[in-house]
């Protein structure tokens, strides 16, 4: 799946604070350390996306984010886990331990565990990321690598190669307390 060598690189690329590009189950994605202001200023600069709107965070299993959110009744987490892996983003209350700079206006963290192997196999080598599209808003996404390469060329991304996913859409955004959708 990943080499050694490709491990190392992206774990360098996490812990300088470098935007890691990936393949998701629909569209290239970009990402970074949840934890690492500088990355995340330059990610959302790279995107020309607004501040005060939060991420989502992929991860390669709950229990790489489980302390980051209050954890609702079984009977909800078991709607969550039987979605997961696959491309529903789930949102959830934050916990005081969630990085504060992912979570969106309403204190709430959009989680998934996506379905494509390669995301949580990224995800397993550095830790959790945030996840956003790699197209800037209201472009065409990007669903290669060179596209990825070509696009960001001069701007430091890390690329993981692979092939996108099968998927139309980008994933579904539910509220994991109220059911509500916030994106189909």
């Amino acid at each position: 799946m990943l080499s050694k060598n490709t491990e190392a690189a992206l774990k360098r690329a996490y812990r300088s604070g470098k935007i890691i590009a990936y393949p998701t189950e629909a569209v290239y994605g970009l990402g970074c350390n949840p934890w690492n202001a500088e990355a995340i200023e330059r990610l959302q600069a790279l995107k020309k996306r607004k501040a005060n709107k939060g991420f989502i965070c992929i991860a390669s299993e709950w229990e790489q984010v489980a302390r980051w959110v209050a954890v609702p009744a079984e009977e909800r987490m078991q709607q969550v886990f039987n979605t997961w892996p696959g491309p529903t983003t789930w949102l959830f209350a934050a916990s005081q331990e969630c990085p504060r700079s992912i979570i969106g206006p309403e204190e709430k963290l959009a989680l998934r565990i996506p379905g494509h192997v390669l995301a949580r196999k990224v995800c397993h080598v550095v830790g959790p990321l945030i996840s956003t599209s790699a197209n800037v808003a209201g472009e065409l996404p990007l669903r290669t690598a060179e596209a990825v390469i070509e696009k960001y060329a001069t701007k430091g991304v890390y690329v993981v190669k692979g092939i996108v996913g099968s998927a139309e859409n980008v994933s579904k955004i539910v509220d994991v307390l109220t059911g509500v959708v916030h994106r189909l």
